[in-house]
């Protein structure tokens, strides 16, 4: 898979079109299908499947009150675009109890 230089996006709004998608995703299985798309949250899950050789270039969701040094550069390389989400836009997609602040 070539390197990417992620494009990077701040979402603060309920009504930006990604975070609806995103919101789509998590909740719905057919959208999951429709889109061919998952959502994994937590630092083992996601960098598991970043390190995996994938076809397509995944989205990284952080919280925007997560520091972006917390994951390995190496794997930010190989998202297509870094989503910024508000605190409280994190915490309404957030499926874990404890969550780590990217997916």
């Amino acid at each position: 898979m070539p390197k990417l230089e992620s494009q990077i996006k701040e979402i603060a709004s309920r009504q930006n079109p990604g975070f609806k998608l995103l919101k789509a995703i998590i909740s719905s299985s057919r959208a999951r299908r429709e889109h061919r798309a998952a959502w994994l949250e937590g630092d083992r899950l996601c960098a598991a499947f970043l390190e995996a050789s994938c076809t397509q270039a995944p989205v990284l969701v952080v919280q925007a009150s997560t520091q972006l040094q917390k994951i390995d550069q190496g794997l930010r390389r190989r998202c297509q675009e870094v989503w910024y989400l508000s605190p409280a836009l994190y915490e309404e997609i957030t499926q874990v109890e404890s969550p780590t602040g990217w997916g």
